[in-house]
């Protein structure tokens, strides 16, 4: 059983399908709005509600964010397989390599960015990476129950895998030669994204079909991952968004 705190993240563990098995509000929180949801959601899905002052509740699980909580189902990590026979069935879909993202507060702006733009599912590490833990379930503001994260040893053969099924992959790296522009993006898409500071192994990057840079115009001379993924799937979307058409 995990704990996740703060609003969003509440209100949206109980909006999706995992299990929730009781509801922390302090009564300081009472009256805040989006706290009245919460309990909302809470009866519809007949889930406990504890309503105690923060100190309370505090003792028990620890410091609370927005004061409010939840107790709700461990994490689940989607199968691979699975998600590349989805997406290999599939007209237009987009899957999401991370390579070597430790930090969790990346790892959860990511996953939200990813969930709102309709990212297919992801792919991390199982070594050497940074995990769903409730600090990332909490940065990503509920959005890891909505959408598939897979885990594998190996990124360089799960490349090999989706290629095999379809998927054209792109890298991003500070240096490449093409621009985001210059590449069609296609409607099966599998990006990578280096981990903070090393960027794309050379393993990995060796599986790349092109390898891409965000070109900008100020003196920064690079994004950190979460925003160099945000600007590639933001990318992807608005050429195959409604139909998928151009």
């Amino acid at each position: 059983m995990a704990v996740v705190t703060g609003i969003n993240t509440v209100i949206e563990s109980l909006k999706s399908k995992r299990k929730v098995y009781r509801v922390f509000i302090s009564h300081e929180a009472l009256k805040n709005k989006r706290v009245e949801e919460i309990r909302n959601l809470a009866n519809d899905r007949n889930v406990r509600l504890v309503i105690a002052s923060l100190k309370e509740i505090e003792e028990k699980l620890g410091r609370l964010k927005q004061h409010v909580a939840a107790e709700i189902e461990e994490f689940k990590y989607s199968n691979f397989e699975e998600l590349i026979e989805k997406g290999a069935g599939s007209e237009k879909f987009c899957l999401v390599f991370l390579d070597g993202v430790i930090d969790p507060q990346n790892l959860g702006n990511i996953i939200r960015t990813a969930e709102f733009m309709g990212v297919g599912g992801m792919i991390i590490r199982k070594k050497r990476s940074a995990q769903i833990t409730p600090v990332v379930e909490r940065i990503s503001q509920g959005a890891t129950s909505f959408i598939p994260v897979a885990r594998v040893a190996n990124i360089s053969m799960s490349l090999k895998k989706a290629k095999a099924a379809g998927f054209s992959v792109i890298g991003a790296e500070v240096n490449a030669d093409f621009s985001l522009e210059e590449v069609e993006l296609p409607r099966k898409c599998a990006f990578v994204v280096g981990g903070e500071d090393v960027g794309i192994s050379r393993i990995v990057r060796e599986e790349c079909d092109y390898l891409v840079r965000i070109s900008g115009s100020g003196n920064t001379t690079s994004l950190n991952a979460a925003s160099c993924h945000a600007i590639l799937i933001y990318q992807w979307a608005i050429k195959h968004r409604n139909n998928g058409e151009s």
